[in-house]
């Protein structure tokens, strides 16, 4: 049964392992080796950053899920085609967590 807890260890694991800087490096976009040492001391992923974390975990061949990674928040496609995951991009839906 894939939890959280194994969706985070696998994308940590396919960006670059037990190596916080090599997991910085990998996703870029102003991500620190100090950020995924706060991530890894969590075990999850803050939901602001998992559509990241999924992009650059596909384009390494491993199919992370943003809706695995946070699952207590509800989760939308779009057609993307630039997106690496062909469902398309994830969009969290607010409107539905407000009802």
């Amino acid at each position: 049964m894939t939890t959280p807890e194994t969706e985070f260890a696998q994308a940590m694991a396919a960006l670059g392992g037990d190596s916080p800087t090599a997991v910085a490096v990998a996703l870029g976009d102003g991500i620190t080796r100090q950020v995924v040492e706060y991530w890894q001391a969590r075990g999850r992923v803050p939901f602001e950053r998992a559509p990241l974390v999924e992009a650059r975990c596909w384009e390494r061949g491993c199919q992370i899920d943003v809706a695995l990674l946070c699952p207590d928040k509800t989760w939308r496609r779009i057609k993307d085609k630039k997106w690496p995951n062909p469902a398309g991009r994830p969009l969290v839906d607010f409107a539905s967590e407000a009802v």
